[in-house]
């Protein structure tokens, strides 16, 4: 058995856009390993040491460029199988350049079955939820279906962050696939409750009493994570509730979404029919580093995707103490959310308006004990260090044993 090296070189094929890419990065330079990073964008133009970036040179699979041309001759899968051949050269000749310890492929897409083609070994998958469930969704593409079936057959190592998502990749394996739990986790000395200065400087920004109750929705602005059931359901609230209360929706990132840029129009319009725009508040590009001040200004965090992993954004608002309304997923169940959230069932508007109104009646100091306990939780089995920790031990076994 070869002895670990004292410094891991970790090929990273990601999402360049993606914060989640960012953070992943910075744990393998956190542990002093060597990043060769082959993204869409460069997820660090400003440069750091011991990171190299390398663009995706490839013709996107199922470009309308490259299919408009070539399904004049060939049928569909078979022009996607050679695009995948031809992507998977220059991964390949970086991949015998820097002859890597591990490959570590983020989202699992067809650049699965590019990393496959080219032969890159080790290849590690990390399923971040979205990428699975969307093959169990009635309108799913039994193709894609048989790509991703491919790409979890062929990998050394599948990594997902609940057991849900394990059992979902074992499905449409049709086997047992060798697989890790791990959670990109949370920065909980990031993610910590906040000066009220701070909750007092973004009210003002946003034009939010300080005492009025605040709800935020913080996923993507994207329908798969139903802002717009939680804009009906908060609009039938508000005449329940004699408080002063606000919803906060974030709509950055919606460049991630091209091909949804009319969702906030349609949110807005509906605000405006249902009369409740004057309750609803916006909220632009803020810098990672910002963002616990956006838990900060909140006192309630509304989470009601379609289908989900366990989201960042749930391990963000409790370790900053905020208590969370969400709907009950699969991929909850034996975690965290299911002792310190409240759960609705989804789909059920008239209990997500039940636990609006339950919240913003809440005395603040009525859950106190539990929202400590919860950040305790996270600290402990969900901290970025955890994560850093474990993906460390992971990349030095492949090293150990190619």
């Amino acid at each position: 058995m070869k002895s670990k090296p004292d410094t891991l070189t970790v090929m990273v094929v990601a999402p360049g856009h993606s914060i989640h890419t960012k953070r992943f990065v910075e744990a393998l330079l956190s542990n002093r390993d060597r990043v060769i990073s082959v993204c869409g964008r460069n997820p660090f133009p400003e440069g750091r040491n011991g990171f190299r970036f390398f663009p995706l040179l490839r013709p996107l699979p199922g470009s309308p460029l490259v299919h408009g041309f070539l399904d004049r001759f060939l049928d569909y899968r078979a022009v996607d199988r050679i695009i995948i051949r031809v992507a998977s050269l220059w991964l390949r000749m970086l991949w015998m350049w820097f002859r890597p310890g591990v490959v570590h492929l983020l989202w699992l897409d067809r650049m699965a079955n590019v990393c496959l083609a080219g032969g890159l070994r080790p290849l590690v998958l990390n399923c971040w939820g979205s990428d699975i469930n969307q093959h169990f969704l009635p309108d799913a593409d039994p193709y894609e279906c048989e790509l991703c079936r491919q790409a979890l057959l062929g990998a050394d190592l599948v990594i997902c962050d609940t057991p849900d998502i394990i059992e979902k990749c074992r499905e449409i394996a049709g086997t047992t696939v060798e697989s890790a739990l791990l959670h990109l986790g949370v920065d909980t000395k990031k993610f910590s409750p906040r000066p009220p200065n701070i909750r007092k400087m973004w009210r003002e920004m946003l034009d939010i009493p300080l005492d009025a109750k605040v709800l935020v929705s913080m996923r993507a602005c994207h329908p798969m994570y139903g802002h717009h059931l939680i804009l009906e359901a908060f609009s039938m609230a508000c005449k329940r509730i004699s408080e002063d209360v606000f919803l906060v929706f974030k709509t950055y990132n919606i460049e991630i979404y091209p091909d949804n840029q009319g969702y906030e129009e349609s949110l807005c319009r509906r605000a405006e029919e249902l009369g409740i725009s004057s309750r609803i508040r916006w909220l632009g590009t803020v810098p990672f580093e910002q963002l616990p001040d956006i838990y900060a200004l909140s006192d309630i965090v509304i989470n009601y995707p379609e289908m989900d992993t366990l989201g960042v954004t749930l391990l963000e608002a409790a370790s900053c103490k905020k208590r969370i309304i969400t709907c009950n997923l699969p991929s909850y169940r034996g975690t965290f959310v299911e002792k310190y959230a409240k759960l609705v069932p989804r789909g059920d508007l008239k209990k997500l308006e039940d636990a609006i109104v339950e919240a913003v009646t809440m005395p603040s100091q009525a859950s106190g004990s539990l929202l400590e306990e919860a950040r305790r939780l996270v600290e402990e089995y969900h901290s970025y260090n955890r994560f850093s920790q474990k993906l460390k031990a992971i990349n030095e076994r492949f090293a150990s044993n190619p």
